[in-house]
């Protein structure tokens, strides 16, 4: 993921059960998203297979 990442201005805030939430601009906000998407289901297809992975990406404001 780091050289995924580079050049992006995304940190991961916090881990909630089977939540990340990671803080990013405005700008980066789209990107951010589809690299994280990507990067969840490249890691569940290696560590669950053949368990289907299942990646919900909800942008906002604020964590809720």
């Amino acid at each position: 993921m780091e050289s995924v990442a580079q050049g992006l201005d995304a940190h991961l805030v916090l881990t909630a059960y089977d939540q990340l939430v990671i803080e990013t601009r405005k700008d980066c906000c789209d990107r951010v998203a589809q690299v994280l998407e990507r990067v969840m289901i490249e890691a569940g297809r290696d560590i669950l297979a053949p368990i289907p992975v299942v990646v919900d990406v909800k942008m906002g404001k604020y964590w809720s």
